[in-house]
């Protein structure tokens, strides 16, 4: 005879689970530590629904071989929960689809991620989060524009091959652009360079290109590699005057400023994933 449970008694359960795990584990709570692309938080507020709270940072990007090992942290002063959405990656839906991971207050938990996709998974109800997995960045050099520039200006122009047309980047550099590349399936902007010095590379990017956002629609931050490693990065609207984007333009575009060293020669440009 097949019994169903319902949802009621499903919830019952678990907030009855919950206030045990309560009575038992301490509240306290340690300072939150420096985000990273690959480290997901739930932090102190995520287990009151009325917050709004959830996963952080609810979307981001990881690069096989790179940063896919993905951890998810406890910070919250309840147990969390961390179950994947469906069967994407058979492995990770195996290991916290059927029976969810919890973690108890400041508790982690790690998997990696072996396979290009998009994998969504949740917590309690309104505690979301998705994590696209590209490949590994030796196959994102596509569509390349062949087209060395020396920027010897204010600003230069470099002429980007797109799949249909071309689409003038600005940027400012002290060296040499080798060549730049644009992948639309995986969304990433790949940029050889031959550096004169260490300083930064400037770049007005056209949202029409790349671009990242939230679900909300704001702005989200994109994922930038310089020679593999998971490089922090300003973004300067301030800056946009600099590269001949006037006011009127600059809701179209992009504009980041990368911190580059002599012997940088790959800088990758990845847009995060929209839930």
């Amino acid at each position: 005879m097949t019994s169903n449970v319902t949802p009621v008694a499903i919830g019952l359960a678990i907030g009855i689970a919950f206030v045990i795990l309560v009575a038992i584990y301490s509240s306290s709570q340690p300072p939150m530590p420096p985000k990273q692309l690959h480290d997901l938080v739930l932090p102190a507020s995520a287990s009151i629904a009325m917050t709004d709270g959830n996963f952080e940072p609810s979307a981001i990007t990881v690069v096989i071989g790179i940063n896919n090992t993905v951890t998810w942290t406890n910070y919250e002063k309840l147990p969390a929960l961390v179950s994947a959405d469906n069967y994407t990656d058979l492995g990770f839906f195996n290991r916290t689809g059927n029976n969810p991971v919890v973690l108890l207050p400041n508790e982690t938990f790690g998997y990696i991620f072996t396979k290009p996709e998009i994998v969504g998974y949740h917590g309690l109800p309104w505690q979301r989060g998705i994590i696209r997995v590209l490949p590994a960045l030796s196959i994102h050099l596509q569509n390349p524009t062949n087209v060395a520039m020396t920027c010897k200006a204010k600003y230069c122009t470099y002429p980007l091959k797109g799949y249909n047309s071309s689409y003038p980047i600005n940027f400012r550099f002290n060296g040499t652009i080798e060549n730049m590349s644009y992948n639309k399936t995986v969304s990433v902007l790949n940029i050889t360079i031959s550096p004169a010095s260490s300083g930064s590379l400037q770049i007005a990017i056209p949202r029409v290109v790349l671009d990242s956002k939230k679900s909300s629609g704001s702005d989200d931050q994109f994922a930038v590699f310089v020679n593999d490693i998971d490089t922090a990065y300003d973004e300067i609207p301030d800056k946009a005057k600099d590269l001949g984007i006037s006011n009127d333009k600059l809701q179209d575009y992009r504009i980041l400023v990368i911190p580059i060293n002599k012997d940088s020669k790959l800088v990758e440009i990845v847009a995060t994933f929209p839930i």
